[in-house]
């Protein structure tokens, strides 16, 4: 495991250069959250303009800072396994359209190598290191190899391959951010829908 990040890596982040980095599941597509550098990562990926991205975040005061979290919230999230849900929440503030402009998909990491880069340089995209419609590599040398990356933009990790993380879309029911709340499993990963579903039955 990397003990400190190495400066290309943050050199190409200041620059709004798609940088590669594990995470628990595929390796991840980050760049900042700003216009330029989403350009940079949609034409990296072809991907459609209107296909919005993820958000990766160290902790949860990290996605404090973007999405309303009630204690609700928090505790759906602390009910499954730690980096096994994307969820998309009400912003604090409108992002650019491809982050979800009102409503932000966030997940929180837990990957060693991400946390220290995403407690080094704040939130990053967190979608998968791949052309858009091609199977993602389940190591970031792989994937950086298939998106033509030069290895100074590659941080190294183990990544466990296998199905992506649950995208869930969590709706709080009153104005005021911290009431019951609904959710709509988007996509299947590593936690199935029942277990979603279950969840939001027994405790809201």
């Amino acid at each position: 495991m990397i003990t400190h990040l190495p400066r290309s890596i943050l050199e190409a982040i200041d620059l709004d250069l798609p940088i590669i980095f594990p995470t628990s599941t595929l390796p991840g597509l980050g760049c900042k959250l700003n216009a330029h550098a989403l350009d940079n990562l949609f034409q990296l990926k072809k991907r459609d303009e209107n296909a919005i991205v993820s958000v990766a975040v160290a902790n949860i005061l990290q996605a404090k800072k973007l999405v309303y979290i009630s204690q609700s919230v928090e505790n759906f999230i602390n009910a499954f396994p730690k980096g096994s849900l994307t969820i998309i929440l009400p912003a604090k503030k409108t992002l650019d359209p491809r982050l979800g402009g009102d409503n932000i998909a966030i997940r929180i990491v837990t990957h060693p190598v991400a946390q220290k880069l995403l407690e080094k340089v704040g939130p990053l995209t967190a979608t998968s290191a791949n052309i858009s419609g091609i199977k993602c590599l389940d190591n970031p040398m792989g994937a950086a190899s298939s998106l033509n990356i030069e290895n100074g933009r590659v941080l190294e990790g183990k990544c466990s391959g296998g199905k992506p993380s649950t995208l869930v879309k969590l709706k709080l029911l009153n104005k005021n951010h911290n009431d019951e709340i609904t959710a709509i499993v988007m996509r299947e990963g590593v936690v199935p829908i029942h277990s979603v579903m279950e969840w939001t039955m027994t405790k809201n």
